[in-house]
């Protein structure tokens, strides 16, 4: 059996694993898409932002200025960028949540059409998180 949450200070376990019998593949990826979120809410927005961002998007994009095969996110929440097309945008939420689900709507100056769409593969708590996280870097 796995512990499934521990005491911070002892390490000792509070919650023991258990089994769950499915009886459609629907109901089991229910289940796990259940416990994702659960999971997802148990941290504060910027960590599990923070979380994300190394996992899913440093391949490309980094948080501390430098540019990679994609633009930086350090210091770009709130402030306009320059596209490819030479219009402007803001990098707030809209702009994040439209690059995440159509990457290729704009593009910024200098960077090829490179990014892969993440329509579907977040969660809204974990988009949410990942622009509190993109917000924070200052």
């Amino acid at each position: 059996m796995a512990c499934r949450e521990s005491d911070k200070a002892t390490g000792a376990c509070l919650k023991r694993a258990v089994v769950v019998v499915h009886e459609t593949m629907e109901s089991y990826k229910q289940y796990l898409s259940d416990l994702r979120n659960e999971q997802d809410t148990k941290q504060p927005p910027e960590q599990l932002g923070k979380k994300i961002f190394t996992a899913q998007c440093t391949s490309c994009h980094t948080d501390d200025g430098r540019p990679l095969i994609g633009p930086t996110m350090k210091g770009n929440y709130g402030t306009p960028r320059k596209m490819s097309d030479g219009s402007e945008v803001v990098m707030d939420e809209n702009y994040i949540r439209e690059s995440l689900d159509t990457p290729n709507a704009k593009i910024r100056a200098g960077f090829a059409p490179a990014m892969t769409p993440f329509a579907g593969r977040l969660t809204e708590n974990q988009i949410k998180a990942l622009i509190a996280y993109i917000q924070s870097l200052k």
